[in-house]
């Protein structure tokens, strides 16, 4: 009987023990859950952050957009004065028959040239701008649009080099 009285005792202390165990084991999932709680609640508040950094980034590229137009803009209003500049010069090759004009028509190709400079200028401020541009595109802009602005300041700078060219052309003469 005291052999009886003692495995109960035993089974009972081990029963205590097991429960002491089965309650620190839910604890430590309760502290679990918690950690997991709080580890979505960190990853919604990363979530969001992200949202608003990509909807920050989408309206960069709006921005950037918006500046493409007004550069494009600029450059047709480039080629519509190198135009003017170029009817100029066929005016000038005409009215240079007679001498008596030729001091006149030196001073107006001074004026040319002096604009010329200024055009020449603002193609360059032109080309820094969309160089700008185009390093805040690096991963937004197309080949196809650099392509497009690169073929649109070379035919600029081709209109440019043979203004200057006619402009030496008429010294010269």
């Amino acid at each position: 009987m005291e052999e009886i009285l003692r495995q109960l005792l035993e089974g009972q202390q081990q029963l205590f023990e097991g429960q002491k165990q089965l309650s620190e084991g839910q604890q430590q999932l309760s502290e679990g859950q918690k950690q997991l709680s709080e580890g979505q609640a960190q990853i919604g508040t990363r979530l969001n952050h992200l949202e608003d950094e990509f909807s920050a980034v989408k309206t960069d590229l709006i921005h950037v957009k918006v500046e493409l137009t007004y550069l494009k803009t600029d450059l047709s209003g480039v080629k519509t004065e190198l135009h003017n500049v170029k009817a100029e010069l066929s005016e000038v090759k005409a009215d240079m028959a007679s001498k008596t004009q030729q001091n006149e028509n030196n001073h107006f190709i001074g004026a040319l040239l002096h604009r010329t400079e200024e055009l020449n200028a603002l193609v360059t401020n032109l080309g820094y701008t969309s160089a700008k541009i185009e390093g805040m595109l690096a991963n937004a802009a197309t080949k196809d649009d650099i392509a497009d602005l690169s073929a649109q300041l070379q035919v600029v700078n081709e209109r440019i080099f043979r203004q200057e060219t006619e402009i030496r052309k008429l010294k010269i003469g």
